[in-house]
Parts: C-alpha cells; structure tokens; sequence
C-alpha cells in the first residue's frame, strides 16, 4: 500500500520519516516501509503488507474522501461530513508539531519501491541486510552525550623530557551547549551557532579520518571526550526559516529553487577559523561524570574507532597563530640563503599540521648547520623524509619521540640515509619528467607536498630552471576527493568564498607568492590548475600574465572557457622531439561538407619527419614498436598525425582545424600518445545496455563474464597461469614478479606458499573481478580499441573504413567485414553503429598504417560524429568484430545542435577563468547524469530508446562540452525518477590485507561522500534488476570467488608439503637455499654492506610512498601489497576515476622505484664509478686497470641475502616484504645469464675458481667472518651444480593451463 501524507514536516527527511514511523509500525508487525518525500510538505509512506497496512491506517489515517477536519460527534457517535462513522476513534500522528494527515494513495504504489522491499525482506529473511550500513548495533550503548564546550587544539608534552606528560593544549573553545552522536558512519557534534541565533551548526567527522578517540575526566572539572583527526572535520550550519522561504519562492537574489536545509561552512565558531586547518584534535566537555562510563560502553560498537582510556591535563595555548606568523616571516625573510625546496619542506612541516610551528622554528637551526654540512640536495630530502617518519602526537607516543631531541636525532637518521641514496645517480628515462610541488586546497586548508616527478608540458620544459616557481595546485574535500554534488546542503560559501579567494588570491609558502596561472582540460575536470610565482628571466620580471602572452595571441578569443581550453593546451603533458622549420610546415583546408567537417582534428606527416621523431621520442621502444599515428601539440595547434607515404623531405601538414590560437613561436612537435599497439575493446556498462536494447541476448554478455571469471577463477591454480595474468594486467613487471613465479615453478617451489606473493596475485585477481562486477568492464578478445583518422586518399567509400593492427607479439592483420563502432561515452542508442571493414590495394599508403581506424571522408555526414559527437583529434574508437555483439537493428544517430561558446564580447581577463574555474567545480554534473541514465534505462521498458533516457543523453552531451563552450547543463530539465536504484549501482565490502586479503565481516553501503545525520540509516535503496546489468552483477559473488582463490592456493601449498611435514621452510629460505646451492664458488660478500644500503633506500622510498598516496598519511599508511600491485584497497566496489587516476600515478612512481633499484643491483659497478655509462650503458664496463666489472650476480646474491627472515632490520620497517623478492628477481635473471655463459664457454667465469682459468675479480673490502652469511667457498665443484637446473624465466613453451 501507497500512503499518501499531505501534510508533513519541511524539514522531515526520507530517513528522519522511517525513524519517526518505526515504532507505530513494528508494534503491528511492519518492518519493510519505506518513506520519501516528494515535495516540501508531502511525503509517501509504502508498506509491503497491505493487510498490515489497512490495520494502521485504521488506527492513524483517513479514507481519502473524508476530511481531514471539521469532526463533530452526535449520540456517542462519530460523524464525518454527515455520515457514521463505526468502529474506534482514529488517531492522527503528530510530528515535529504537525498532525500527520494520512490517507491511501489512488495511484499503484511504485514497483521499484515495492521490488526494493521485497529485497529487503528477503535480505532480512537470510539474516543478512542489505540496507544501508551493515553494522552488530550492540543493545543497550547509549550514543548520545550532552556537552558543555567544545575545543580545537593539538596534543603536546608538559615537563622536563625525562617526565613529560601528555597534555592536551587547548588553542581555541566555544562554551556551547550541545549533543554528540555516535551514528553509524560518523561522529555529530551538534550546537546552536550564537546566543543571538537559534541556528544549529553541525561538525560532521566520519570515522575513517578519527585515528583514536581517548575518554577520561580532564583536568578541568568536567570529563571529557577528545577525537584525534587526520583531518579537519566538515562542518555544517542550518539555513535560517526566512532564507528557506525566500529560496522556496525563489525571491532571494541569486538563489536557486533546491531543498537546501543547511549549508557548508568554513569554522565553527568565530576564533575557529584560524586553527581549523591545522589542529586536527577536538575535546568536547561531558555534562556529567557518569556519561564516561556510557562512552566507555561505545567500545562494545564494532563500527566506532579505537577508544582509550587516558588520564591528560588540559593548557591554554595561544602562541599558535603568532608561531605560525613567525615561522612564515623567517623562512621568507631570515634563512635568505635556504633554498627553496628546503623551505618549502620546512613550512609543510607546520601547514600540514605535523609538528607545531613553535617546534619547526626550533628545528631551522638544525636545518641550517645540515644544509652547510651537507649541501641542499641532502638537506631537502632529509627534512622530506623526516615529514612522514615523525610519530602522531597522542595517547600512543612517548615524549622523548616528539621532543626536540628526539626529532634532531630522527632528522640526523634521515640525514644518513638521504646521504647513501645520493650515491646512486637518476637513471636517464627521468629525462621528461620534472619535479613537480604540490599544494591541496580544501575547505579549511593549504596543504602542501612533493615535489613529485610528473610528465612535463610546454611551460614546463621551456622554464626548466624555475620549476620552483610553478605549483600544481588542486581543489577538494577534506579527504582529497572533489566537492559533490548535497541536494540538502550548499557549498555556496565553499566555492565563492573559499576557493575564489584562493584562485584570486596569492598563494604564500616560504617568501614565494603563487598566482593564479592556468589549466589543461583534463586538469579541469579533475579540479586542478597551475600557479607561479614570478622570477627574474634576461633582466625581466616573468610573471603569469607575461607567461601567457608569451604562449601565443588569444585576445581574439571572447570565451572564457575557449580561451581556457586554448592556452590549456601548454599544460597538457606531452613528450618532447623534434623541431620542425616553419618552411616544411603546410595549412591545409578541411575536408568539409556543408556544416559537417570530415577532417577534424587530423593532418599528416612525412616518413622523414616521423623517422626522426622515432628516434627523438623514445628510441627503446621504437626497436620493436614504430607508431605511424601520432597524438601532437604544436604551436597553436593539437590533433593527430598520420603517416602520408606521399610526402616529401621532413613535411608536416596541419588542417585548419587543428589550429585553436596564432602567434606561437614553439615549433617543436610534442607527443601525447602514440598508436604503439591495439588496445584491448573492453565493454563497459553503458555499452551492455544500449545493445542489449538493440537486440542482442543476454546470454551473448553472460557467456563472456562467465568466461572472464573462469579466468581469474583458476589464476592461483598454477604457477603459469598467475605469471602469465601478471604480465598481462602489468602487475609487479617493474620487480620482474611474473618471471620470479615461473622460476620457482621451474625449481618445484610454489608460489602460493609465500604469503606476500600470493596477497599480490589474489589483490591483481580481485581487483580485476570488481572492475567486473562493479563497473561491468568485460572483454571483449574480438576487437580492439584504435585511434581514429580520416582516409586521405579518398579511397573508402561511404560506410567503410580501414583497420589494420600489429604489435611486438602478433604480426599484421587488416580487419576485413562487417563490424560494430563505437566510441565511449555512449549514452544514445545511435552510437553504435556497424561499418564494413574493407581492405585496400597493395599500392595504397594506407598499408603503411597501423593500429588505427581509417574512416572514409565520403557521405552526407562523417562517421566519427555519429558516435557519441566524436571528431579526430584524438579519439579512441572501439571496433567490435565478435558477431554474437551485432545488434538486431540500428537506432538514427544523435543529432545534436551544435552550442555557441559564451562570448563576452572583450578580451578575456585572469578573473574570467578563475570565475569559470569555479562554475566548472560546482557546476559539472556529468557523474550525475551517468548515473541517472543508467538507472532510468533499467528501469524503463524500452530501456536507452526511451524518451527520457535520450533527453539525459542529450543532457550528458552538453555537460561534456561544458568545459569547452562555458554553457552548463541545465538541470532543470532532468526527467521525474524514482530514488530507489538498480542492485547493480549498490556498492560491495571493503578489502582490507591481514593474514591475506580478505572482505570486511561489517558490510558498508557508502552510498556518497557524506550522508547527513538524519538520511544515513536510509543511505540509497536498492532493487533487483532483472535486466541484462543486474543479472552480470548477481553472478559474481565475491565471498565465494575469494574462497574458491585460497582453496586452490592450499591445495598447492599442501601438494608441495610432505605428508611427514607439519611445517615447511619458507619459500625465502628455499630460494636462499637454491640461490647459495648453484653459486657456491661466487663471492659475494664484499657487496654486503652496500646490498644493506640498498635495501634501506628501497625500503625508505616504498615508505614514503605508502604515506604520500594514503588518504591519512600520518597513521596510516597504504598496506606494501597496495602499492606494489598499483591499487588502493579500501574503497567499496568500483573505484571513482580520481581514485583510478591516483592508482596510476602512484604505480608510476613506485615502477620507477623498482626501476631504479634494479638499475642499481644490476648495473652500478663496484667502484663509484664515475662513467655514467657504467650506470646506464652496457652491461660490461672496465676497471681503470682494465679489469672487467660485471658483479651484478654477486650484487643480487648481496641483496637476496640482506633480506633474508632473520636479518637485522631497523624498526618500523620489519612488516616490509617486498625488497626480498625485488632481489630475487634480478638474481633469477643474473643466475640464468651466468648458467648460459658457463654452458657456451664450457667453464670459467669472473669470480668462480676451477673449470678454467682463473679470474678474480676486483674486492672492495673485506668479507664476512668464516662460516658467516655470504662466506665465499673456494674449492672446486662439480660444474652441473652450476648448469643443471632449468631456467623457467621466460615461461616459454609453457601452455597455460586451463583448470
């Protein structure tokens, strides 16, 4: 039954409604309802049991022609508008002061409600909710607690550093009287704003950024409650009853018609502001005592974080601004002779909220006699080192860790090793990239890191000597991730106040003054920009504007989004090569027809121009890979390139529209991608739906999930199949980790036995199944995903197109017959479209190209704008050649009207991109739309077709151009829907690593970033689809994956164990053993201590990287396994494309770590070595007596025996496991080039004695005690110790096995 409610609360939620209800229903038995409102006063109330339904509404409700009002009784009886009424008197509900008038609903109840329960009540009927958060409530845990004050401060140490306490120091605090609430997700602190205001401020602080919450009566004389943060809390405040009924008839200036009941603030109190961003603990007054031993009952709740009991004082403290201030004044002022990157590390140390700035203070003279003891480089990347290796103040740390002392000595540790890194020069591939610093912007906060090495651009490379002066500056929540959209609360004060202030504004770190300078388009989206400080160039002030003019002429361009797109394009990340001369450089015009442009985007080169790029762009890989497509930026212009055999000398050819601005004096061609091999075609949601409506079976998608899983089902049943998806998902290659699994295997030893070997084969595996679960990425082997040009020849005739593919493993094929097009995002059921595949003749230049889609330049209109609006700038289109995915018909392609950039009608100022800048964050709604597509879709019967689906592709086409013509969507014109979604759109358990990885036993629906206080027991609702999406979503069950996984792991693990074993030697142990067994004559030992240098470096690197890319960096670092596959855990389900893109850049720097450790292992001989060449170069290098150095056998062997179980290692870094296997794989690899060299000359070999003559090689130091680790044995042996045993590396000629 549907109840209709016609009077109901303004302020009354979907969730405070359920709340409200609950114990009028369960008292008859109702427990699956669910309640929304509708309009302002308007709610519905649906209740699955219409029979328990009828006997509430007799007990609370009216028929629907019965007045609400106006009752009269007679006789005893009582009458309604003059009829008799039988039977008990009803009694109306009365909420928040408002009689609730309910009546039945003469509408059909909506069946997506009704589905949602019906899954619910089943949920429930197998003991397992499926709601919103799934949490053991523990009865009788009061979760309330009144207070009295609450304060912002920081935790110090009173006392001499032999007896120093832990206080509390208490920087700012509000007497307010108030309610803190534990909920489900996050703790509330609740208070009205002012005595003089009746307005409620809320201070939202989610569970996962409270590192430990301490109870205990405080000094003062109320007990007390204190929360130690990783950051700084969300803070809310109620919209007053006159802004709400103005917005409501939306005669406020500036307002817009949305239910906002509060807004987003930036302090909490006056005094609040200046502290918020900073400290990062908060001590709210309890009103009574015995309300602690109510709060030490919290610790029964599962879902609440660590609670300890602690007995601190509370002090005044009110040096903290005026230390900050100082602090600021002296790095710009006082250590003139600092380097920047030296103050810059100084000044994180405080803005971060690390150490007090009083504490940074004291520590400049430290820094001081480092930077004149050991020069700038150590000096920065000591203090660098020091920001993540001090402990978090608090219950859990020893005075003497965080006192002076104590930081100077962790600061001359960080010293010693900084020093040792410094030995090993960058290898040569860091050549495009650049340091690069970083500031993160967020509601009550600066806060800086890096600098981080990062593609470079334009800009970039042409002020290579100032990179100190450019900073990447992004803008987000707390937690990192971009302001959402809160149909509940504004973010009015965030966006136009904070954030403006900030883009209009300077930016201060340590005397340089940032400005505002500009973004690429794909910054933009992810919400960050670029500034600079100005520096002195030839005797000239280099300042931002200057930066721009310099870049080319955009005073033609009137748009602020144009114009922002156009001087963008020196920010995007490109890849240097070569130059070309303006003579070799020809216009051409665009192929065009009528208003229809079948060029755009796209020119041509010659074979002389794109053999030098080859070279210039990056020789290693032009071996065996040469790219005949080219993504480019080039003066004022950007596209593609392909080759035109044609072409004479070193020409290049643009079209009209690839040029976006004039006046560029930059002729260099920079590369943004390359057509290096065919990528994969992999469908994803969007695409499974808009076929399924054309006509293709839903088994056609189940067949290839099915297949998909099967594939990760039996990835942890052999040793060859792991290696084999390691290589091709690009886990673990930098280590060399794949081969590493194939020799064990070649040596009877099972990976799966070594628990860090097979947490990063089951992570790589279940991630792969949640992009297939969550995002229903499927692959597709049948087709391929291609760059897009057109047919210069005029060749294809309309309808055709050309592809032709090659890569390192398969050799050239040319696609011939009817195929499916598309390009993502597709959204419109005509963006899929078939095209038939022809070949073309011998002679034609198009068989030069590879690894592309050639589409036709013949027809009414060019096939690139009929998928998705795409053009030829860049565009990667999927060709699908699987005929089981051919739809039965085709739907007309989408049509839209092209929009008109807003023109302002003058020159574009820095103000009119720093104000688009802001529209953009607040305005994009492309995430939104895709979401509501995709539920709308499944629950319409005509599925895309629908009207209202296309009316939301329509929408999602001009939110993608948002940032291009400056026109937001408008979002008004969303279509009515109901708020309950589709099962496929809920979100799954978090993974966590212990003792393996394994699912959270709580479950959590983390419906969005931030649910209000009175919506999170609701969170979103969820029906079953019994669409194609929903049924691809139920068949993967995780649990039973992940079950099925460690099954196969023990099975091997209980193979390999003899019966008469209970325990068997680790698989280290067992390498070590193999390791030390066939290269008993080697000496290694003189490399021991610099293999000990080595593995700290490594060790250091991987640690700073688990704190730089975790969301709270100080306590709670990524786990090893995350960053060695290049995924962070933790999230539920699918990952947001911030996340994904930090996954990647994170992999990136730790890939380049490996890289350089094995560089180091593998190629850095023993002596310093001077010659970088003997870093870089080849493998053999010489001694200065001409003596060959070549020791990377006994170098690897140094290392393997360093990280053996058992070795000394320093604290806080005995969880790492990784080094170890780094090592073995370059002495794996070393181990087999030494076997094949002793099988090809027949015996001998530098640093062995007998079998041949001998050679010693050059020692740098002295050996181990005898009988010690890494002894050297010098008697002769038999040489098939040395030749026997198979290698196994490459995995060659081993099929994959099939399960």
């Amino acid at each position: 039954m549907e109840v209709f409610i016609a009077q109901c609360p303004a302020q009354a939620t979907d969730a405070s409604l359920e709340r409200f209800f609950k114990p009028h229903l369960s008292k008859l038995g109702i427990y699956n309802y669910s309640c929304q409102k509708i309009t302002k006063n308007r709610a519905l109330l649906t209740i699955l049991d219409r029979a328990k339904a009828e006997v509430f509404m007799k007990e609370h409700g009216r028929k629907r022609d019965e007045r609400p009002t106006g009752q009269r009784f007679q006789n005893g009886q009582k009458f309604r508008n003059g009829q008799t009424m039988a039977g008990p008197k009803p009694k109306p509900l009365t909420y928040l002061n408002t009689r609730l008038d309910m009546f039945e609903n003469n509408r059909k109840p909506d069946e997506f409600v009704i589905r949602h329960l019906q899954r619910d009540a089943e949920a429930k009927a197998i003991g397992h909710a499926t709601g919103a958060v799934v949490v053991n409530k523990e009865p009788g845990i009061n979760r309330e607690f009144p207070f009295v004050s609450v304060a912002c401060g920081l935790w110090d140490y009173a006392g001499n550093s032999a007896q120093s306490v832990l206080v509390f120091a208490q920087h700012t605090k509000e007497a307010k009287v108030g309610v803190a609430t534990f909920r489900e997700r996050a703790v509330t602190l609740k208070f009205e704003s002012s005595a003089s205001s009746a307005l409620t401020k809320h201070v939202e602080i989610p569970y996962s950024w409270v590192e430990v919450i301490n109870i205990a009566r405080q000094g003062e004389p109320q007990p007390a409650i204190t929360f130690t943060l990783s950051s700084a809390p969300r803070i809310y405040e109620d919209i007053s009853p006159l802004d709400l009924a103005l917005r409501g008839l939306a005669i406020s200036p500036g307002t817009r018609k949305e239910s906002f009941t509060r807004k987003r603030i930036l302090s909490a109190w006056k005094s609040h502001n200046q502290f918020v961003g900073q400290c990062f603990v908060y001590r709210i007054d309890l009103m009574h005592d015995w309300h602690l031993q109510n709060a030490a009952n919290l610790k029964r709740a599962r879902e609440i974080p660590r609670i300890v009991d602690w007995w601190t004082s509370v002090v005044d403290s009110n040096l903290f601004t005026r230390d900050m201030t100082a602090l600021s004044y002296t790095l710009a002022k006082v250590y003139t002779e600092f380097p920047f990157g030296l103050k810059f590390q100084m000044q994180r140390l405080a803005q971060n909220g690390i150490l007090p700035p009083g504490m940074v203070s004291k520590l400049l003279n430290d820094a001081y006699h480092l930077l004149k003891r050991s020069g700038p480089d150590i000096a920065i990347r000591s203090v660098r080192k020091l920001a993540v290796q001090i402990p978090l103040r608090g219950p859990d740390t020893s005075a003497d860790k965080v006192s002076y002392q104590g930081l100077k000595m962790l600061l001359a540790e960080c010293e010693r090793v900084a020093k040792r890194e410094a030995l090993e020069e960058r290898p040569k591939y860091h050549v495009e990239l650049g340091l690069v610093y970083r500031a993160l912007v967020t509601p009550t906060g600066c806060y800086l890191w890096g600098p981080c090495h990062e593609p470079r651009n334009r800009i970039l490379r042409k002020y290579a000597a100032f990179t100190d002066n450019f900073l990447r500056v992004q803008f987000a929540d707390e937690d990192g991730e971009p302001i959402r959209f809160d149909r509940q609360a504004s973010n009015e004060e965030i966006f136009h106040g904070r954030f403006k202030n900030v883009l209009s504004g300077i930016i201060n770190i340590a005397g340089n003054g940032y400005e505002f300078l500009g973004f690429s388009h794909s910054s933009l989206r992810s919400q960050t920009c670029w500034f600079m400080a100005p520096f002195i160039l030839n005797g000239t002030v280099t300042h931002a504007g200057l930066v721009i003019k310099q870049l080319g002429d955009f005073s033609k361009i009137h748009s602020p989004a144009k114009c922002a797109a156009r001087i963008g394009q020196a920010f995007s990340e490109t890849s240097s090569s070569v130059t070309v001369a303006r003579e070799n450089q020809t216009v051409l015009l665009d192929v065009q027809r009528g208003e229809r442009v079948f060029s755009d985007g796209v020119g041509t080169l010659s074979m002389a121009l794109l053999e030098k790029v080859w070279q210039a762009y990056s020789p290693a890989r032009i071996r065996t890979l040469k790219p005949t497509l080219l993504q480019i930026r080039y003066a004022g212009a950007k596209g593609m390139l392909s080759l035109d055999s044609r072409l004479e000398g070193e020409s290049l050819c643009l079209r009209e529209s690839m040029i976006k601005f004039e006046g560029s004096q930059d002729t260099n061609i920079e590369i943004c991608g390359a057509a290096f091999k065919p990528l994969p075609m992999v469908l994803n949601r969007q695409l499974i739906k808009i076929l399924e409506d054309l006509g293709v079976p839903p088994k056609i998608f189940e067949d290839l999930q099915a297949e998909a899983v099967n594939r990760l089902r039996v990835i942890t049943k052999s040793a060859t199949n792991a290696a084999s998806f390691l290589d091709r998902n690009f886990i673990g290659q930098a280590a060399h980790i794949p081969g590493v699994i194939r020799k064990l295997r070649s040596i009877g030893i099972p990976f799966q036995a070594d628990s860090f070997l097979n947490d990063v084969v089951e992570m790589g595996v279940l991630m792969q199944l949640r992009e297939l679960k969550y995002r229903s990425r499927i692959p597709v082997e049948k087709g391929y995903t291609l760059y897009g040009i057109m047919d210069e020849t005029n060749y294809l005739k309309e309808g055709e197109i050309y592809i032709a593919v090659e890569s390192e493993k398969t050799s050239r094929e040319v696609v011939i017959g009817t195929v499916v097009v598309t390009r993502a995002p597709a959204l419109h059921p005509g963006d899929i479209r078939m095209a038939e595949a022809v070949d073309v003749p011998e002679s034609s230049p198009l068989r030069n190209l590879h690894n592309c889609v050639v589409f036709s330049q013949n027809g009414q209109r060019d096939l690139p704008s009929q998928l998705s609006g795409g053009d030829l700038d860049g565009d990667l289109y999927q060709i699908i050649t699987h005929e089981g995915l051919y739809p039965e018909f085709q739907h007309p392609p989408a049509d839209y009207p092209r929009a008109t950039a807003i023109d302002i009608g003058r020159e574009v100022m820095r103000k009119d991109m720093t104000d688009f800048f802001i529209q953009f964050m607040e305005n994009d709604q492309l995430g939104r739309i895709a979401t509501l597509h995709q539920i709308l879709a499944d629950q319409m019967p005509d599925g895309t077709r629908n009207s209202d689906c296309m009316r939301l592709a329509e929408m999602h086409s001009t939110a993608v151009d948002f940032s291009k013509t400056g026109i937001p969507v408008d979002m008004k014109q969303l279509p009515r829907y109901s708020h309950i979604r589709p099962d496929f759109l809920a979100t799954g358990p978090r993974v966590r690593i212990a003792k393996g990885v394994q699912f959270e036993d709580v479950m959590e629906q983390e419906s969005k970033l931030w649910i209000p206080e009175d919506e999170e027991q609701a969170g979103y609702k969820y029906y079953e689809s019994r669409k194609t999406l929903g049924k691809l979503f139920r068949a993967i069950d995780e649990r039973e994956f992940l079950r099925s996984l460690k099954e196969f792991s023990k099975k091997a693990i209980d193979e390999d164990r003899p019966d008469s074993v209970s325990i068997s030697p680790s698989v280290m142990n067992r390498v070590w053993e193999y390791v030390q067994r066939e290269t008993r004559l080697i000496e290694w030992s003189h490399h021991v201590e610099w293999a000990r240098d080595i593995k700290e470096t490594y060790e250091d690197t991987l640690l700073d990287i688990m704190h730089n890319y975790s969301r709270s960096n100080k306590k709670f670092p990524l786990q090893e396994v995350e960053v060695f596959v290049g995924s962070i855990i933790g999230k539920n389900g699918a990952l947001s494309k911030r996340q994904r893109d930090r996954d990647l850049e994170m992999k990136d720097t730790f890939e380049r770590a490996v890289s350089f450790t094995i560089a180091c292992i593998s190629k850095t001989p023993v002596e310093d070595g001077e010659d970088a060449e003997a870093k870089y170069g080849p493998m053999n290098a010489y001694t200065e007596n001409g003596e060959q150095v070549d020791e990377a056998l006994e170098r690897s062997i140094a290392c393997l025996s360093v990280a053996q179980p058992g070795e000394a290692t320093r604290e806080g870094y005995k969880h790492l496991r990784s080094f170890a296997w780094v090592a073995a794989g370059v002495c794996f690899r070393e181990l087999e080039r030494f076997q094949w060299e002793m099988r090809g000359k027949g015996g001998g070999f530098v640093g062995v004695k007998g079998g041949g003559p001998e050679v010693i090689r050059k020692r740098a130091g002295p050996g181990p005690k005898p009988g010690g680790v890494g002894s050297g044995i010098t008697n002769g042996t038999n040489l098939s110790d040395l030749t026997g045993a198979s290698n196994g590396w490459s995995g060659g000629g081993l099929e994959e096995e099939s399960g």
